[in-house]
């Protein structure tokens, strides 16, 4: 009887090693398929935003930049979309070209706050066919064809019937960076990061009168079981906008400062993608 309640004993502590190796390679597969899910959710992001940046259109009169433009962090939306930063442009990309093929595009970082204990990122894509007589304003109101309320309508972070989330892009995204350089004066010339002169991270096509000649993208994702756990309003963990010009033409944004920032269950899960793209028609 006492052999077999030893027997039994060990028998049983194996079974219980087992199970909880069994859960770890469980856990550490499932952890591995997340990582391989975004990082190729991200390349699929940063592939479908380059092929709509390329095509971006510049005026080709030089001194009347109204026409068409490309604005980075432009202070004609609030800063609730720029989280850090939000890019907006037009190309021929229209899906109804009945009048006109140049379409307004456009990608930010917004939050659900609907339900303030669980806000829920949306990395939200902006987009206006010139059918649109509404919102589609490039032409008729230069000045005033961005707005909050225009981007509110076509992309708001609410639920909305009949199409939920209209204008989300992804989920899971935490952090958007844009990165504009051009070519500097310099003999052989080198790509330089373009600010607003005040190492700003801020770009318009009517005050360059040309576009970038390259535009770094930088994406941070996360997986599903670390949203719940973001549990305030995250700017507090975005980066600083204004870091010093010098260094982020280098080394961009500081991502492990961001991811480094980020709450406990949120940190872990954090990965970080960049892509580059050179625009056809800069000059």
């Amino acid at each position: 009887m006492i052999e077999l309640l030893v027997a039994t004993a060990i028998l049983s502590l194996l079974v219980v090693l087992l199970v909880d190796t069994l859960n770890r390679t469980g856990h550490a597969w499932t952890a591995g398929e997340s990582q391989i899910e975004r990082r190729q959710s991200a390349r699929a992001m940063a592939d479908s935003i380059a092929q709509e940046l390329n095509p971006a259109l510049l005026s080709i009169d030089p001194n009347d930049q109204t026409g068409v433009q490309m604005v980075l962090n432009t202070s004609n939306i609030p800063p609730i979309y720029r989280n850090p930063d939000a890019i907006f442009w037009q190309a021929p990309l229209a899906t109804d070209r009945s009048k006109g093929d140049i379409a307004e595009i456009g990608y930010f970082l917004q939050w659900d706050t609907s339900v303030p204990s669980q806000p829920k990122p949306l990395f939200s894509r902006f987009f206006v066919n010139p059918t649109d007589a509404t919102n589609y304003l490039i032409f008729k109101a230069p000045a005033g064809w961005l707005t909050g309320d225009i981007i509110k309508t076509m992309a708001p972070a609410v639920k909305k019937a009949p199409v939920p989330y209209q204008g989300l892009f992804a989920e899971n995204v935490i952090g958007f960076w844009v990165r504009c350089y051009s070519y500097d004066k310099s003999n052989p010339p080198k790509l330089t990061l373009i600010t607003d002169g005040n190492g700003n991270n801020t770009f318009d096509s009517r005050v360059s009168k040309n576009l970038p000649v390259k535009i770094k993208i930088y994406l941070v994702l996360v997986d599903d079981t670390a949203i719940p756990k973001i549990h305030e309003y995250p700017l507090k963990y975005e980066l600083a906008k204004r870091a010093n010009a010098a260094d982020e033409a280098t080394k961009g944004p500081d991502l492990d400062a961001f991811i480094t920032s980020l709450p406990d269950g949120v940190r872990q899960t954090a990965r970080t993608f960049t892509a580059e793209v050179r625009l056809q028609n800069a000059l």
